[in-house]
């Protein structure tokens, strides 16, 4: 822990600060994702560390994640990254209790203790997520709750995810496993009716709908970044060099990297190929042919099964999400994989175990460093929480649904 808080003292958070004073622009009535500070305006809405072309200034989540952050944004920067850091760390811990209760044998739960310890809790992925001011960790722990709380009520899922799309709007196609089972969509009904009428309400009351529109307008454009912007990046005002700067917030000539490491989205690899593109519309078309592939290839009954699996094909279908958005996955999305951790142990067999500890340990630069390494280990860890689906009914697999 001690680790953590000083990489949170010594970093800008760059990310976490781009998000703040995205929501005082919010609260101040401006942009929160194309105005950029002039002379005229308060230190407090000034990101030295961001110069982008089309007027972006580096804000990149919802509307709505930027009004919830509004009474953290009122206070001086350094509070907010002290607090930031134990949210941060209280989420991280309450998602390690949460997905180590999950697996029923003993034998299992310990490998789930061990595991999540040694590569979760203060790995190199999770230094990089806590320098940059992350909050990826958020929705580990959403994965690891809706699981727990899914072993006496199937359902909840379909309320929580619904709602979380107002953060990472990847949940609402999450959902999509738990409306294949066959006669379990009208029982399940009231769940996900509820968590779209929730959504809704605090969509209106937060006045954030209005922004939708701008929000998906700046996505378009950052989906330019990886293949390289159509325009140039702009030479930031010389006055910023002369301007007094908010308590903790400096210009950071070098970003610090922990050597983490995942897979990058499909865009880089076609990039690779000599293949650019930021249409995200050609992208969004590629991911629902992958996810009709994956239920075609894998079988609603499988999908299905039991609520482990409902809840791990939930899981793939959001990863598949992080790897067709036209944008850079960086090192603090593998702390995601911590929220089915437990659930994906205490379904396993010997090879899909083999597979997560494989790949677990390579994405980690186990037993030592070579090209490619730390994305053959994300994809071998999805490969070992994919096979899961395909292993017949067992005691454990079947655990939760038999506490319905």
């Amino acid at each position: 822990m001690l680790i953590t808080y000083n990489l949170a003292k010594e970093s800008v958070m760059t990310d976490l600060n781009s998000r703040i004073i995205g929501s005082r622009l919010l609260e101040d009535g401006r942009s929160p994702y194309f105005y950029h500070w002039t002379a005229s305006d308060s230190a407090y809405l000034l990101d030295p560390n961001v110069s982008l072309p089309y007027n972006l200034n580096g804000v990149t989540t919802t509307p709505f994640f930027l009004w919830l952050q509004q009474p953290l944004a009122k206070m001086n920067y350094c509070h907010i990254k002290f607090f930031w850091w134990l949210i941060e760390e209280s989420l991280l811990f309450a998602t390690m209790l949460l997905t180590c209760l999950l697996p029923v044998k003993l034998g299992r739960q310990l490998l789930t203790i061990v595991l999540s310890a040694v590569f979760f809790c203060y790995s190199r992925n999770w230094w990089q997520h806590i320098y940059s001011g992350q909050y990826y960790i958020l929705f580990a722990f959403v994965f690891a709750l809706t699981a727990w709380l899914s072993k006496k009520k199937r359902g909840v899922a379909l309320f929580i995810f619904p709602v979380m799309t107002l953060i990472r709007p990847f949940f609402m196609l999450a959902a999509l496993p738990w409306m294949l089972k066959k006669n379990a969509v009208k029982p399940q009904l009231k769940y996900l009716v509820a968590g779209v009428v929730v959504s809704a309400m605090l969509l209106f009351l937060s006045g954030t709908i209005k922004l939708m529109p701008e929000f998906n307008k700046a996505m378009k454009f950052y989906s330019s970044e990886v293949i390289g912007w159509q325009q140039e990046e702009p030479t930031r005002d010389s006055l910023i060099s002369l301007t007094k700067m908010e308590d903790c917030v400096n210009k950071m000539e070098t970003m610090r990297t922990f050597a983490g490491g995942c897979l990058f989205p499909v865009q880089h690899y076609l990039k690779l190929f000599n293949i650019r593109s930021g249409n995200s519309l050609l992208f969004l078309g590629m991911l629902f042919f992958f996810l009709f592939l994956f239920i075609q290839v894998t079988g609603y009954k499988r999908i299905s099964g039991t609520t482990e699996n409902l809840l791990l094909a939930s899981f793939i279908i959001y990863i598949l999400c992080e790897l067709f958005t036209p944008a850079n996955r960086n090192p603090y999305n593998m702390v995601e994989y911590l929220g089915v951790l437990g659930l994906l142990i205490n379904s396993a067999n010997k090879t899909s175990l083999f597979l997560l500890v494989a790949g677990l340990a390579l994405n980690h630069d186990l037993p030592f460093r070579f090209s490619y390494q730390r994305e053959i280990g994300e994809m071998l860890i999805l490969l070992s929480v994919y096979l899961v689906l395909f292993i017949k009914n067992s005691v454990s697999s079947k655990s939760m649904d038999n506490k319905e």
